[in-house]
């Protein structure tokens, strides 16, 4: 056989310190933590566990209107149980909305970071590696930073909901809380 041998799954294994600097690249792309407290919201860290889901379908019907996918669940769902009322939820918070699509766009990049400090992490040769560039990029503070924009928004959401009808515990998926 000729150049390496092939890894399990058809994927090479990259190199720890190329993912180190992948880490670090990724990074830089978000505004440096301002902690890494994970704040509660009415007993959530992620507040409604899934509830984020029905506006990342949103956006996904936005930009794929006709997909089949688990997407259009969500968005189908909600116009079956509250039709004129979701419609009117819709029209009255569409800054809330934006916002909400705003603050969800870092999770994309935050997923790829997380899975190349999983690369790390998971091989023992390399798990100091990890332990180490994730307090040095703070990558727990990254994760917080996120999720405490989402949650109080998705608060917000909620509330907004309330005032046009919506039981937005409709949306949470299983209730884990912490």
């Amino acid at each position: 056989m000729i150049g390496k041998q092939p890894q399990p799954g058809g994927k090479e294994e990259r190199k720890p310190e190329d993912i180190h600097r992948e880490m670090i690249t990724l990074a830089k792309q978000f505004p440096k933590p301002s902690g890494n407290k994970l704040e509660e919201v009415d007993g959530w860290t992620q507040f409604g566990n899934n509830f984020y889901m029905l506006f990342l379908a949103m956006e996904a019907e936005r930009l794929y209107p006709n997909s089949p996918f688990l997407e259009r669940f969500y968005i189908r769902r909600a116009e079956k149980l509250y039709g004129e009322k979701w419609e009117k939820f819709l029209q009255e918070n569409i800054s809330l909305l934006a916002n909400i699509q705003e603050a969800l766009k870092p999770l994309e990049l935050y997923s790829k970071l997380n899975n190349c400090f999983i690369e790390l992490v998971f091989n023992p040769q390399n798990y100091d590696l990890a332990i180490r560039v994730s307090k040095e990029i703070n990558l727990d503070g990254i994760h917080a930073d996120i999720w405490n924009k989402i949650n109080q928004l998705l608060k917000q959401a909620s509330e907004a909901m309330a005032l046009c009808g919506i039981d937005s515990k409709n949306f949470y998926g299983a209730p884990i809380k912490k």
